[in-house]
Protein backbone atom coordinates (compact mmCIF):
# COMPACT_ATOMS: atom_id res chain seq x y z
CA UNK A 1 0.00 0.00 0.00
CA UNK A 2 2.72 2.49 0.65
CA UNK A 3 4.24 1.37 -2.23
CA UNK A 4 1.41 2.60 -4.12
CA UNK A 5 1.01 6.07 -1.87
CA UNK A 6 4.76 6.32 -2.49
CA UNK A 7 4.51 6.21 -6.56
CA UNK A 8 1.19 8.12 -6.62
CA UNK A 9 3.00 10.73 -4.72
CA UNK A 10 5.63 11.13 -7.37
CA UNK A 11 3.05 10.44 -10.21
CA UNK A 12 1.37 14.05 -8.52
CA UNK A 13 2.42 17.30 -9.66
CA UNK A 14 4.68 15.15 -12.08
CA UNK A 15 6.03 18.31 -14.34
CA UNK A 16 7.69 19.48 -10.11
CA UNK A 17 9.44 15.92 -9.63
CA UNK A 18 10.65 15.40 -13.36
CA UNK A 19 11.93 19.45 -12.98
CA UNK A 20 13.51 18.39 -9.86
CA UNK A 21 15.15 15.12 -11.41
CA UNK A 22 16.48 17.26 -14.43
CA UNK A 23 18.18 19.50 -11.85
CA UNK A 24 19.47 16.59 -9.59
CA UNK A 25 20.67 14.97 -13.26
CA UNK A 26 22.38 18.76 -14.77
CA UNK A 27 23.85 19.38 -11.31
CA UNK A 28 25.02 15.30 -10.90
CA UNK A 29 26.55 15.20 -14.44
CA UNK A 30 28.68 18.21 -14.10
CA UNK A 31 30.15 17.83 -11.13
CA UNK A 32 30.60 14.00 -12.02
CA UNK A 33 32.71 15.30 -15.29
CA UNK A 34 35.04 17.23 -13.26
CA UNK A 35 36.06 15.15 -10.93
CA UNK A 36 37.03 12.55 -13.64
CA UNK A 37 38.14 14.87 -15.70
CA UNK A 38 40.70 15.97 -12.77
CA UNK A 39 41.18 12.84 -11.59
CA UNK A 40 42.70 11.65 -14.81
CA UNK A 41 44.35 14.84 -15.72
CA UNK A 42 46.13 15.16 -11.79
CA UNK A 43 47.30 10.97 -12.67
CA UNK A 44 48.79 11.85 -16.43
CA UNK A 45 50.35 14.41 -15.27
CA UNK A 46 52.21 12.59 -12.68
CA UNK A 47 53.18 9.89 -15.05
CA UNK A 48 54.32 11.72 -17.56
CA UNK A 49 56.62 14.01 -15.48
CA UNK A 50 58.47 10.76 -14.17
CA UNK A 51 62.24 11.18 -14.08
CA UNK A 52 62.09 14.43 -15.92
CA UNK A 53 63.73 17.68 -14.20
CA UNK A 54 63.88 19.56 -17.20
CA UNK A 55 63.18 20.08 -20.41
CA UNK A 56 65.58 21.90 -22.88
CA UNK A 57 64.67 23.49 -26.07
CA UNK A 58 64.90 26.22 -28.54
CA UNK A 59 64.15 30.04 -27.03
CA UNK A 60 60.82 31.05 -26.92
CA UNK A 61 57.59 29.86 -24.45
CA UNK A 62 58.64 27.78 -21.58
CA UNK A 63 55.08 26.37 -20.88
CA UNK A 64 54.68 25.55 -24.79
CA UNK A 65 58.35 23.74 -24.78
CA UNK A 66 56.79 21.73 -21.57
CA UNK A 67 53.44 20.86 -23.38
CA UNK A 68 55.14 20.00 -26.55
CA UNK A 69 57.40 18.20 -25.15
CA UNK A 70 56.41 16.05 -22.52
CA UNK A 71 52.56 15.94 -23.47
CA UNK A 72 52.97 16.72 -27.05
CA UNK A 73 50.10 18.87 -27.44
CA UNK A 74 51.69 22.18 -28.53
CA UNK A 75 53.60 23.21 -31.33
CA UNK A 76 57.43 22.91 -30.51
CA UNK A 77 59.63 26.25 -29.68
CA UNK A 78 62.14 25.36 -32.29
CA UNK A 79 65.43 22.89 -32.86
CA UNK A 80 68.71 22.85 -31.33
CA UNK A 81 71.92 22.47 -32.91
CA UNK A 82 74.35 19.30 -32.20
CA UNK A 83 77.22 20.97 -30.66
CA UNK A 84 74.78 22.39 -27.66
CA UNK A 85 73.61 19.52 -27.27
CA UNK A 86 76.98 17.49 -26.81
CA UNK A 87 78.19 20.43 -24.16
CA UNK A 88 75.28 19.33 -22.02
CA UNK A 89 76.35 15.62 -22.28
CA UNK A 90 79.06 16.85 -20.44
CA UNK A 91 77.49 18.78 -17.80
CA UNK A 92 79.12 17.33 -14.63
CA UNK A 93 74.97 18.60 -12.81
CA UNK A 94 73.15 15.95 -15.78
CA UNK A 95 72.64 12.56 -14.79
CA UNK A 96 70.83 11.61 -18.46
CA UNK A 97 69.76 12.95 -21.43
CA UNK A 98 66.88 11.54 -23.63
CA UNK A 99 66.86 12.93 -27.10
CA UNK A 100 63.51 14.50 -28.99
CA UNK A 101 63.30 14.97 -32.58
CA UNK A 102 59.91 16.06 -34.15
CA UNK A 103 58.49 16.46 -38.13
CA UNK A 104 55.89 14.56 -38.93
CA UNK A 105 52.26 12.67 -37.74
CA UNK A 106 50.34 9.60 -38.92
CA UNK A 107 46.96 10.43 -39.63
CA UNK A 108 47.47 13.12 -36.52
CA UNK A 109 49.57 11.31 -34.19
CA UNK A 110 53.00 12.62 -33.99
CA UNK A 111 56.35 10.54 -35.00
CA UNK A 112 58.20 10.97 -32.54
CA UNK A 113 62.82 10.68 -32.98
CA UNK A 114 63.99 9.53 -29.63
CA UNK A 115 66.63 6.24 -28.22
CA UNK A 116 65.59 3.13 -25.65
CA UNK A 117 66.32 6.07 -23.05
CA UNK A 118 62.63 7.52 -23.55
CA UNK A 119 60.80 4.14 -23.04
CA UNK A 120 62.72 3.12 -20.04
CA UNK A 121 61.65 6.65 -18.38
CA UNK A 122 58.05 5.17 -18.71
CA UNK A 123 58.79 1.61 -18.19
CA UNK A 124 57.49 0.13 -21.22
CA UNK A 125 56.96 -3.53 -22.56
CA UNK A 126 56.53 -4.58 -25.67
CA UNK A 127 53.24 -6.24 -26.61
CA UNK A 128 54.72 -7.78 -29.58
CA UNK A 129 57.92 -6.91 -31.64
CA UNK A 130 60.86 -5.07 -30.50
CA UNK A 131 62.80 -1.67 -30.11
CA UNK A 132 63.60 0.08 -33.56
CA UNK A 133 67.27 -0.49 -34.80
CA UNK A 134 67.41 0.89 -38.06
CA UNK A 135 66.17 4.15 -39.59
CA UNK A 136 62.21 4.28 -40.75
CA UNK A 137 61.77 1.10 -38.33
CA UNK A 138 59.15 2.22 -35.84
CA UNK A 139 57.44 1.03 -32.49
CA UNK A 140 53.82 1.91 -31.98
CA UNK A 141 52.13 2.47 -28.90
CA UNK A 142 49.02 0.60 -27.90
CA UNK A 143 46.05 2.71 -28.78
CA UNK A 144 47.37 3.60 -31.87
CA UNK A 145 47.75 0.14 -32.79
CA UNK A 146 44.19 -0.50 -31.43
CA UNK A 147 42.67 2.34 -33.27
CA UNK A 148 44.55 1.75 -36.52
CA UNK A 149 44.68 -1.92 -36.59
CA UNK A 150 48.33 -2.32 -37.13
CA UNK A 151 50.57 -5.14 -36.71
CA UNK A 152 54.05 -6.04 -36.99
CA UNK A 153 55.40 -5.66 -40.62
CA UNK A 154 52.77 -2.92 -41.52
CA UNK A 155 54.18 0.00 -43.12
CA UNK A 156 52.76 3.83 -43.65
CA UNK A 157 54.16 7.53 -44.62
CA UNK A 158 54.20 10.12 -42.73
CA UNK A 159 52.68 13.94 -43.14
CA UNK A 160 54.93 16.85 -42.36
CA UNK A 161 54.06 18.58 -39.36
CA UNK A 162 51.73 17.91 -36.60
CA UNK A 163 48.50 17.73 -38.84
CA UNK A 164 46.92 15.20 -40.26
CA UNK A 165 46.64 17.30 -43.51
CA UNK A 166 49.97 18.06 -45.22
CA UNK A 167 52.16 16.72 -47.66
CA UNK A 168 52.86 13.36 -47.43
CA UNK A 169 56.70 12.25 -47.50
CA UNK A 170 56.65 9.15 -50.21
CA UNK A 171 60.11 8.48 -50.27
CA UNK A 172 60.71 6.42 -47.67
CA UNK A 173 58.16 4.18 -45.84
CA UNK A 174 57.93 3.35 -41.75
CA UNK A 175 57.97 -0.08 -40.93
CA UNK A 176 56.36 -1.40 -37.73
CA UNK A 177 58.77 -3.57 -35.96
CA UNK A 178 57.21 -3.10 -31.83
CA UNK A 179 54.14 -2.50 -30.50
CA UNK A 180 53.64 -1.60 -26.78
CA UNK A 181 51.36 -2.45 -23.67
CA UNK A 182 49.20 -0.23 -22.71
CA UNK A 183 50.86 2.31 -20.19
CA UNK A 184 48.37 4.75 -19.67
CA UNK A 185 51.35 7.41 -20.32
CA UNK A 186 51.97 9.50 -24.01
CA UNK A 187 53.53 6.07 -24.75
CA UNK A 188 50.24 4.95 -25.55
CA UNK A 189 49.17 7.75 -28.43
CA UNK A 190 53.06 8.05 -29.86
CA UNK A 191 54.93 6.61 -32.96
CA UNK A 192 58.41 5.81 -31.86
CA UNK A 193 61.62 5.98 -34.01
CA UNK A 194 65.41 6.60 -33.77
CA UNK A 195 66.64 10.30 -34.90
CA UNK A 196 68.37 10.00 -37.44
CA UNK A 197 65.23 8.97 -39.37
CA UNK A 198 63.61 12.45 -38.74
CA UNK A 199 66.67 14.06 -40.20
CA UNK A 200 66.39 11.65 -43.13
CA UNK A 201 63.09 12.62 -43.94
CA UNK A 202 63.34 16.09 -44.44
CA UNK A 203 66.85 15.86 -45.79
CA UNK A 204 66.44 12.58 -48.27
CA UNK A 205 69.68 13.97 -50.41
CA UNK A 206 71.49 12.17 -47.02
CA UNK A 207 69.88 8.62 -47.44
CA UNK A 208 72.45 5.98 -48.64
CA UNK A 209 72.05 2.31 -48.52
CA UNK A 210 74.25 2.20 -44.86
CA UNK A 211 72.34 5.20 -43.68
CA UNK A 212 71.82 3.90 -40.12
CA UNK A 213 75.58 5.94 -40.26
CA UNK A 214 73.91 9.30 -40.82
CA UNK A 215 74.52 11.57 -38.20
CA UNK A 216 71.58 13.99 -36.84
CA UNK A 217 72.30 17.94 -36.99
CA UNK A 218 69.31 18.99 -35.14
CA UNK A 219 66.97 17.94 -32.17
CA UNK A 220 63.65 19.64 -31.44
CA UNK A 221 63.96 19.07 -27.43
CA UNK A 222 65.91 17.39 -24.61
CA UNK A 223 64.32 15.58 -21.12
CA UNK A 224 66.93 15.82 -18.89
CA UNK A 225 67.36 14.15 -15.26
CA UNK A 226 69.91 15.82 -12.80
CA UNK A 227 72.24 14.17 -10.36
CA UNK A 228 70.52 16.05 -7.69
CA UNK A 229 67.71 18.62 -6.39
CA UNK A 230 70.24 20.93 -5.53
CA UNK A 231 71.34 21.01 -9.55
CA UNK A 232 67.87 22.35 -10.14
CA UNK A 233 68.35 25.41 -8.19
CA UNK A 234 71.19 26.78 -10.56
CA UNK A 235 71.47 24.69 -14.06
CA UNK A 236 68.19 26.36 -15.35
CA UNK A 237 69.41 29.90 -14.91
CA UNK A 238 72.61 28.71 -16.31
CA UNK A 239 71.34 27.39 -19.38
CA UNK A 240 68.90 30.45 -19.83
CA UNK A 241 71.57 32.91 -19.69
CA UNK A 242 74.63 31.38 -20.75
CA UNK A 243 73.82 29.77 -23.79
CA UNK A 244 71.23 30.25 -26.67
CA UNK A 245 68.99 27.49 -25.61
CA UNK A 246 66.20 27.41 -23.42
CA UNK A 247 65.41 25.23 -20.01
CA UNK A 248 61.94 24.83 -18.48
CA UNK A 249 61.26 23.08 -15.49
CA UNK A 250 58.37 20.60 -15.47
CA UNK A 251 56.60 21.09 -12.53
CA UNK A 252 56.71 24.90 -12.42
CA UNK A 253 55.02 25.18 -15.76
CA UNK A 254 52.52 22.88 -14.94
CA UNK A 255 51.68 24.34 -11.66
CA UNK A 256 50.95 27.43 -13.16
CA UNK A 257 48.81 25.84 -15.88
CA UNK A 258 47.01 23.79 -13.24
CA UNK A 259 46.39 27.11 -11.02
CA UNK A 260 44.92 29.03 -14.15
CA UNK A 261 42.55 26.09 -14.83
CA UNK A 262 41.59 25.61 -11.86
CA UNK A 263 39.95 28.56 -11.24
CA UNK A 264 37.68 27.78 -14.29
CA UNK A 265 36.74 24.53 -12.74
CA UNK A 266 36.04 25.89 -9.57
CA UNK A 267 33.47 28.23 -11.35
CA UNK A 268 32.00 25.26 -13.13
CA UNK A 269 31.86 23.19 -9.62
CA UNK A 270 30.09 26.27 -8.04
CA UNK A 271 27.72 26.70 -10.32
CA UNK A 272 27.10 22.58 -9.99
CA UNK A 273 26.18 22.87 -6.77
CA UNK A 274 24.38 26.12 -6.89
CA UNK A 275 22.03 24.01 -9.15
CA UNK A 276 22.10 21.08 -6.42
CA UNK A 277 20.89 23.56 -3.83
CA UNK A 278 18.51 25.28 -6.44
CA UNK A 279 17.37 21.57 -6.97
CA UNK A 280 17.12 20.98 -3.10
CA UNK A 281 15.07 24.37 -2.35
CA UNK A 282 12.68 22.64 -5.56
CA UNK A 283 11.99 19.69 -3.74
CA UNK A 284 11.32 21.28 -0.12
CA UNK A 285 8.39 23.58 -2.27
CA UNK A 286 7.40 20.42 -4.32
CA UNK A 287 7.31 17.97 -0.90
CA UNK A 288 5.74 20.88 1.24
CA UNK A 289 2.89 21.96 -1.28
CA UNK A 290 2.67 17.66 -2.21
CA UNK A 291 1.51 17.63 1.74
CA UNK A 292 -0.52 20.69 1.79
CA UNK A 293 -2.59 19.45 -0.99
CA UNK A 294 -2.76 15.99 0.19
CA UNK A 295 -3.26 16.54 3.43
CA UNK A 296 -6.86 14.94 3.63
CA UNK A 297 -5.39 11.65 2.40
CA UNK A 298 -2.97 11.58 4.99
CA UNK A 299 -5.34 12.09 7.33
CA UNK A 300 -7.72 9.09 6.22
CA UNK A 301 -4.13 6.85 5.84
CA UNK A 302 -3.94 8.04 9.47
CA UNK A 303 -7.47 6.55 10.57
CA UNK A 304 -6.76 3.58 8.74
CA UNK A 305 -3.71 2.93 11.20
CA UNK A 306 -0.42 4.56 9.61
CA UNK A 307 1.45 6.25 12.44
CA UNK A 308 2.66 9.56 12.04
CA UNK A 309 6.26 7.91 11.23
CA UNK A 310 3.96 5.92 8.45
CA UNK A 311 3.74 9.62 6.67
CA UNK A 312 7.38 10.50 7.33
CA UNK A 313 8.62 7.57 5.94
CA UNK A 314 6.49 8.16 2.79
CA UNK A 315 8.02 11.73 2.16
CA UNK A 316 11.15 10.67 2.18
CA UNK A 317 11.15 7.38 0.40
CA UNK A 318 9.39 9.98 -2.35
CA UNK A 319 12.21 12.41 -2.16
CA UNK A 320 14.97 9.72 -1.78
CA UNK A 321 13.39 7.95 -5.53
CA UNK A 322 13.40 11.61 -7.21
CA UNK A 323 17.17 11.93 -5.46
CA UNK A 324 17.82 8.28 -6.75
CA UNK A 325 16.65 9.05 -10.35
CA UNK A 326 18.26 12.45 -10.75
CA UNK A 327 21.81 11.03 -9.60
CA UNK A 328 21.25 8.05 -12.01
CA UNK A 329 20.77 9.74 -14.55
CA UNK A 330 23.00 12.09 -14.17
CA UNK A 331 25.81 9.93 -13.89
CA UNK A 332 24.83 8.21 -17.30
CA UNK A 333 25.33 11.39 -19.11
CA UNK A 334 28.87 12.01 -17.21
CA UNK A 335 29.66 8.87 -18.60
CA UNK A 336 28.63 9.16 -21.63
CA UNK A 337 30.54 12.01 -21.98
CA UNK A 338 33.64 10.45 -20.72
CA UNK A 339 33.08 7.95 -23.66
CA UNK A 340 32.46 10.98 -26.26
CA UNK A 341 35.56 12.81 -25.03
CA UNK A 342 37.81 9.72 -24.90
CA UNK A 343 36.41 8.40 -28.08
CA UNK A 344 35.28 11.32 -30.45
CA UNK A 345 36.61 14.63 -28.94
CA UNK A 346 40.54 13.74 -27.68
CA UNK A 347 41.17 10.46 -29.24
CA UNK A 348 44.70 11.93 -30.69
CA UNK A 349 46.03 13.38 -26.80
CA UNK A 350 47.22 11.79 -24.13
CA UNK A 351 44.79 12.07 -21.92
CA UNK A 352 43.58 8.72 -20.84
CA UNK A 353 39.76 8.83 -18.85
CA UNK A 354 38.61 6.07 -16.81
CA UNK A 355 35.17 4.95 -16.28
CA UNK A 356 35.46 3.93 -13.38
CA UNK A 357 34.59 6.10 -10.39
CA UNK A 358 37.33 8.51 -8.92
CA UNK A 359 37.71 8.35 -4.75
CA UNK A 360 36.39 11.67 -4.47
CA UNK A 361 32.90 10.87 -6.84
CA UNK A 362 31.76 7.89 -4.66
CA UNK A 363 31.01 10.76 -1.78
CA UNK A 364 28.65 12.13 -4.18
CA UNK A 365 25.67 10.28 -4.05
CA UNK A 366 25.59 10.50 -0.03
CA UNK A 367 25.89 14.10 -0.33
CA UNK A 368 22.86 14.35 -2.57
CA UNK A 369 21.02 11.84 0.04
CA UNK A 370 21.65 14.23 2.93
CA UNK A 371 20.98 17.70 1.36
CA UNK A 372 17.79 16.52 -0.21
CA UNK A 373 16.58 14.69 3.07
CA UNK A 374 17.60 18.58 4.68
CA UNK A 375 15.45 20.18 2.42
CA UNK A 376 11.99 17.96 3.50
CA UNK A 377 12.74 18.80 7.35
CA UNK A 378 10.03 20.99 7.55
CA UNK A 379 7.86 19.19 5.33
CA UNK A 380 7.79 15.78 7.19
CA UNK A 381 7.42 18.15 10.76
CA UNK A 382 4.31 19.89 8.99
CA UNK A 383 3.26 16.17 8.18
CA UNK A 384 3.65 14.88 11.86
CA UNK A 385 2.14 17.63 13.20
CA UNK A 386 -1.07 16.86 11.18
CA UNK A 387 -4.97 17.29 13.29
CA UNK A 388 -6.81 14.84 11.58
CA UNK A 389 -10.13 15.30 13.47
CA UNK A 390 -9.47 19.49 12.08
CA UNK A 391 -8.99 18.19 8.63
CA UNK A 392 -11.43 15.39 8.43
CA UNK A 393 -14.18 18.10 10.27
CA UNK A 394 -13.06 21.15 7.66
CA UNK A 395 -13.26 18.78 4.68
Amino acid sequence: MIRKIIIGGLSYQFLSTFLNIILLAFGTTIISLILVLNHAYNQNVIKDLKNIDLVVGAKGSSLQLVLSSIYHIDQPTGNIPMEEVKKLQNNKKIKSITPLAYGDNYQGYRILGTDESYLKKYDAEFTSGQLFKNNFDVVIGADIASIKKIKIGDTFYGTHGNLAIGEKHNDHPYKVVGILKKSETVLDYLILCNTNTVWLVHHPEQYSQDNNNIQINELTALLVELKSPSALMTLPREINTETPLQAAVPALEINKLSHLTGLGTTLLEGIAWSIIFLSALSIFITVYKRVQDRKYEMAVLRLMGATKYDLMRIILFETWMTTTIGYLAGMGVSRLGVWILQNKIITQTTLTIAYKFTPTEKFLFPILIFISTASVIIPMVYAFRLNISKILADD
